[in-house]
């Protein structure tokens, strides 16, 4: 490893928000210490301050210079741990020595050296607090050494004060939890702006060495009592969570939405997993209030930060149950996604004790699909929600991976892999899921043209999309603009989308809100073509059996070095073709399952996931939802059904969908909207801020919001208890999160 010089350049000892040019350019050393960088005069604009804030202590946090600062407090940590006995170094000038805690990195990889370095150069874009996150400050002036790799977590506040409201106890909760935060380690940088005079408007922003450093951190006492008086101090309080990436060859850094994490619903008594995605529960501790105080009572080892989730726990007899049961008892599932492992998580949750077998086509274990289309993830080791070999042995799974399973026989109980090898069921459950659509259009099976499913198509598409290439994109539904999300900071010489509505997502979120999010890309250098179709596919001249061009009905013809189909699934129901469940299955090429989502008119056989076309819970209309979330609830369902050995549930499924999309923000949307007819929006959708409710003959449907996440999270929950508010009632202003739902009866 090379030695690294850190020092703090002089410039750096300055107040870095007021900002006029340098008479100089600035030095900044490198890892390499061999050839110093230089930024350009014109991308590094400072104001050198004759008493200069020193950016390594600690703010002082006080009413005078946090509500009324008169430049914005930017917050280095001196070291962010031990550096290296190799590291030659200059010490910061403070007084606070190194602090060595055990959620602290050993040592500071050099790349979180590099960008600690940068930062000393961070500074605001005019009226940054009302700008999206990527575009508020100046991250494209940041430089980094070409060989750093490396991703930094960010969090980020949005504020307003309310009128009148005082700020004393709240600064010193903000002392207490900073000083908390430093010492639970991790911390690389604390900016705090200046509230925008006009729309009194802020924002304040941590980045961390990784997610785990912030959630120890935000997890502390001190964070939870300043979270919770800044809530109460302030009219406007919203957290956002970014992704701060170097990649490898450039200099540069990219900001991307933070995507994934473990989200979901847990009992509150018990700490037991409630609804899907998550795949473990949370530890829940004895409680007692005395003498005004809570006392908890704790494992420790429980308490640690390796320790936060908890797997279920498994009956200690499951090994004995299994092998006293048949094979042919037992419960087969085909199909190797989000459906099967929370299928297989609920059958032992609930003490099925027979054999599970799985039939699935992949070759690895149930991964977090929604990864591929919002990062390109390929690495199967992150995706996995449980590892094969945890499956095998500690869930007894006979799970078996690239196998396709080519028929079903409901009268003996079989199911064909390959045409020729049976495998006996007494449970059958169906989740294949569904296949991408692609056009029938000439060219299409030209190289260079993908769809996106799985694993090994991420990688066929992250390998394509080098720097310099034509994107072309057909179709603009929701897998479609969550890629060209994510590959928009590529450095590609051009992204093109193209949709047959005039705005994408039109059907579903409305003209408004579609035309913003449209207008969200459009600024990142995408460039649309709606109201359009494909005629063909053209090859390349340079290289006949590749793409080369789109040609539109129009004529048009866009450049396209790769092509991406958005259009659409279809459910992968053909191997029931000739069998006696083709008598189930719909127009859609779904199968039809009752409440329970066994498929009508057949016993012990269950249907779930993107196949199912199931009675909904908002008026009992049979669909097929094509949403993740409500796969992996249908696999918790039916396990339970299965697992508590009740032919069914009384009250079947309930459950309301949800869903997700990275679309620059966090879109978030709950419940059957399909049909609707007039739309209520409060906020901007420009600004890409809103909630909006849909309505079908005067009833509130469906909710979709951006940066307002607490209104879904609420409606979903009023849409099961049957409390949501008319639509005159939202019209008139009704306020859903003071709605009282504790009091309902279910």
């Amino acid at each position: 490893m090379a030695s690294v010089a850190y020092a703090i350049p002089q410039a750096a000892l300055v107040a870095h928000s007021v900002f006029k040019k340098p008479t100089a350019d600035v030095t900044i050393e490198t890892p390499t210490a061999a050839s110093p960088q230089t930024i350009p005069e014109s991308k590094l604009e400072v104001e050198k301050d004759s008493t200069p804030r020193d950016p390594h202590l600690l703010p002082s946090f006080t009413e005078d210079s946090l509500s009324r600062p008169s430049e914005p407090v930017l917050y280095l940590p001196p070291l962010l741990s031990s550096l290296p006995p190799s590291y030659p170094h200059i010490e910061p000038p403070s007084e606070q020595p190194p602090l060595h805690t055990e959620t602290r990195l050993p040592d500071i990889d050099p790349a979180s050296l590099s960008l600690h370095r940068a930062l000393h150069h961070f500074k605001p874009r005019v009226g940054y607090a009302s700008l999206p996150y990527d575009t508020a400050f100046n991250w494209n002036e940041l430089i980094l050494p070409e060989e750093d790799k490396r991703e930094w977590y960010i969090v980020a506040f949005r504020s307003k004060r309310k009128d009148g409201s005082d700020g004393s106890p709240l600064y010193e909760a903000d002392r207490l939890a900073h000083e908390e935060a430093v010492v639970n380690g991790g911390l690389i940088m604390y900016w705090y702006g200046v509230p925008d005079p006009v729309t009194g408007l802020n924002l304040a922003t941590c980045i961390w060495q990784s997610r785990a450093h912030a959630v120890a951190a935000n997890s502390r006492p001190h964070h939870i009592r300043a979270m919770k008086l800044a809530a109460s101090s302030y009219e406007v309080y919203t957290l956002e969570r970014h992704v701060l990436r170097k990649e490898k060859g450039a200099t540069g850094v990219t900001i991307e939405e933070f995507v994934g994490g473990d989200v979901a619903c847990f009992n509150v008594c018990t700490g037991d997993l409630e609804d899907a995605p998550a795949v473990n529960g949370i530890h829940s501790f004895v409680t007692e209030i005395k003498d005004g105080k809570i006392y908890v009572t704790a494992r420790e080892e429980d308490t640690l930060k390796a320790n936060m989730a908890r797997s279920p726990a498994l009956s200690s007899l499951l090994e004995s149950q299994v092998a006293q049961e048949g094979p042919g008892d037992g419960v087969v599932i085909v199909g190797g996604g989000a459906a099967t492992i929370h299928a297989i998580e609920s059958l032992r949750l609930y003490n099925y004790g027979g054999h599970i077998t799985v039939l699935a086509s992949e070759t690895y274990a149930p991964i977090d699909r929604t990864k591929l289309s919002k990062t390109l993830m390929s690495d199967t080791s992150k995706l996995e929600w449980r590892r094969l070999d945890v499956l095998r042995e500690k869930y007894l799974v006979n799970y078996r991976t690239d196998v396709q399973v080519t028929s079903v026989d409901t009268d003996a109980k079989t199911v064909t892999i390959g045409g020729s090898e049976t495998v006996k069921y007494g449970k059958l459950i169906l989740a294949v899921g569904s296949k991408p659509k692609k056009l029938p259009v000439e060219g299409a099976d030209l190289e260079n043209v993908f769809t996106l499913r799985q694993v090994p198509d991420a990688k066929r598409i992250d390998t394509a999309l080098q720097p310099g290439k034509n994107l072309v994109v057909i179709g603009s539904s929701f897998i479609s603009m969550e890629l060209v999300v994510a590959v928009a900071k590529r450095q590609l010489a051009s992204i093109h989308v193209v949709g047959q509505s005039s705005v994408p997502f039109k059907s579903i979120l409305g003209e408004a809100i579609g035309k913003g999010i449209m207008n969200y890309h459009i600024n990142n250098g995408v460039k649309f073509h709606m109201g359009q179709e494909v005629k063909a596919l053209k090859a390349s001249p340079s290289s006949p059996g590749a793409v080369g061009s789109v040609i539109l009905n129009d004529g048009t013809e866009i450049p396209a070095d790769v092509v991406i189909f958005g259009v659409g699934v279809r459910p992968a129901t053909e191997f029931l073709k000739g069998t006696q469940l083709e008598e189930a299955i719909q127009k859609d090429g779904g199968l039809k399952v009752d409440k329970q989502l066994q498929v009508e008119g057949f016993d012990d056989v269950f249907a779930i996931g993107d196949i199912a076309v199931y009675p909904q819970a908002q008026g009992g209309d049979y669909k097929r939802i094509e949403h993740w979330n409500v796969a992996s609830n249908h696999g918790r369902a039916v396990g339970k059904t299965i697992g508590r050995r009740e032919d069914k549930l009384a009250a079947g499924f309930a459950k309301v969908p949800i869903f997700w999309s990275a679309q620059g923000q966090q879109l978030r949307y709950c419940g059957v909207g399909e049909g609707w007819d007039d739309v209520i929006i409060r906020g901007n959708p420009d600004e890409m801020k809103f909630a909006a409710f849909y309505l079908k003959e005067g009833k509130v449907i469906a909710v979709a919001s951006m940066q307002m996440d607490p209104v879904v999270t609420r409606s979903a929950e009023l849409f099961r208890l049957g409390l949501m508010p008319t639509a005159d009632e939202i019209r008139a202003g009704a306020d859903l999160l003071s709605i009282d739902i504790v009091s309902k009866k279910v």
